[in-house]
């Protein structure tokens, strides 16, 4: 054991050095692996963010595509609302026209004959009748049109 402890203290200033590097090999080698896992922790990290970019990104486009979607849905559904009240309209001028050219034949035929006149005061009282109901009528259809649209316009101010 002397003879140990002789040779280490007359090389000492080796031993000290070959010490000092063995602890600076360590050192060197422990740092690189943990710059190796720093990173490979940034790499997972901005993974991590690109994917959630990702998913917000597709989730948005999604939102936005339904959206103009049922803003599509929604002015279609008007322009066949809007056909059917123009095809109303058509029909509704055309009763009028029909309505007012037999008032005008029977106005004239009840010119001439007591009888007749009051079968066309009965006929005119009838046929106001079934026109205020038709008005009325479409008074009611006009309505739901007027608050569909309404519905339509704040759907597209949200």
């Amino acid at each position: 054991m002397t003879l140990f402890i002789e040779f280490a203290w007359r090389f000492k200033e080796y031993l000290v050095i070959a010490i000092m590097a063995a602890l600076l090999f360590f050192a060197v080698s422990s740092c690189s692996s943990k710059e190796r896992d720093i990173k490979q922790i940034k790499t997972e990290h901005e993974l991590q963010l690109t994917t959630l970019k990702a998913n917000y990104v597709e989730t948005a486009r999604n939102i936005e595509r339904q959206a103009y979607e049922q803003t599509i849905q929604a002015v279609n559904d008007a322009k066949k609302r809007e056909q059917v009240i123009i095809a109303d309209a058509a029909d509704a001028r055309d009763s009028v026209d029909s309505l007012s050219a037999t008032i005008d034949t029977l106005a004239a035929n009840a010119a001439t004959d007591a009888d007749f006149r009051i079968k066309y005061t009965d006929t005119v009282g009838q046929s106001l009748k079934e026109c205020s109901i038709s008005i009325t009528d479409l008074a009611r259809q006009a309505d739901g049109y007027t608050n569909d649209i309404r519905l339509l316009q704040e759907s597209r101010r949200k």
